[in-house]
């Protein structure tokens, strides 16, 4: 999974489509009645039709294209891609921690070496129709957070990287509100273009 964040995109397709049908028989209307005297009502009703076509894009919500996780990409005059690879699914109540696993990619002409890999967690996101109640960072648990690597990427090579695990924080407190709720993951890499530090 690319851990760069993605933009908000438009409403479904359905909605669009189903606008696109409604301007098409509003013109077909007005144009099949263009000549008569008595046009008042098909305006009318051209109107309505346009309206609800408005009201029915306006109303369609934002598909928000989904993403666990934030990068920081850029290390100084260095171009690193960091891509999470682990699926992070399934944290709960006494549900084991997962393993957090990615890879670094140098997208410069320069050789870069790479000292470790960080992960933090930035925020936590509620899920769609979560119960009442607060959930945010403090419900989970990131283990070993600086994942060392200690090597030399060449222009355009790949290399993985491992060893955090994020897990659920068992609370006293009823955490129903954390169901499908989607942690926002940071990645940072300590890297230079020095050779004396390989």
């Amino acid at each position: 999974m690319d851990c760069d964040t993605l933009p908000d995109t438009g409403g479904p397709a359905l909605v669009l489509a189903l606008v696109a049908v409604l301007c098409l028989v509003t013109g077909a209307m007005l144009l099949r009645h263009a000549g008569r005297k008595r046009v008042g009502p098909v305006v009318m009703l051209a109107l309505l039709i346009m309206a609800l076509a408005h009201a029915t894009l306006a109303g369609a919500p934002a598909q928000a294209a989904s993403t666990d996780c934030e990068t920081d990409q850029r290390d100084g005059q260095n171009s690193l891609r960091i891509t999470q690879t682990s699926v992070l699914a399934g944290l709960g109540p006494e549900a084991a921690p997962l393993a957090i696993t990615g890879s670094v990619t140098n997208d410069s002409d320069d050789d870069t070496y790479i000292t470790a890999v960080t992960v933090t967690m930035t925020s936590v996101t509620k899920g769609p129709h979560a119960a009442a109640g607060s959930c945010d960072i403090s419900d989970y648990t990131l283990t070993d957070p600086r994942m060392p690597v200690g090597k030399a990427l060449g222009p355009h090579e790949s290399l993985t990287f491992s060893g955090a695990t994020l897990g659920f924080s068992n609370k006293t407190v009823n955490q129903d509100a954390c169901q499908r709720a989607v942690i926002r993951l940071r990645y940072h890499s300590a890297a230079t273009q020095d050779p004396a530090s390989r």
